[in-house]
């Protein structure tokens, strides 16, 4: 049975094998290899480009869920300040209290 090392060695090997072959490609096409390395330079700027108009699009789309979300909570929250003031008002003061009281033990 092959070890974990004895198979990546193989991978590795077998790897350099292709890029050595690739590279005899490449060399021997000559300008072939700068109109496919220009070719591959345009492609992956174009998907970096795409990349970074999908990412905004989803940044924004999150942005304005967000801020959707949060509007929908202060609204939640006028409402119920609205109907229980004095709960409202009580709760505040115990908070208040409270925290007034870890903070001055500190």
């Amino acid at each position: 049975m092959a070890t974990v090392s004895e198979v990546t060695m193989r991978d590795i090997k077998r790897d350099l094998d292709e890029l050595r072959g690739d590279l005899k490609h490449m060399v021997a096409g000559g300008f072939k290899t700068r109109e496919r390395v220009a070719d591959a330079k345009s492609r992956l700027w174009n998907s970096a480009h795409n990349l970074e108009l999908c990412t905004e699009e989803q940044f924004k789309d999150a942005y304005n869920a967000i801020r959707h979300q949060g509007a929908k909570a202060v609204e939640l929250g006028r409402e119920n300040i609205e109907k229980r003031p004095l709960i409202t008002l009580l709760s505040a003061l115990g908070v208040g209290l409270v925290l007034g009281r870890f903070l001055l033990r500190r």
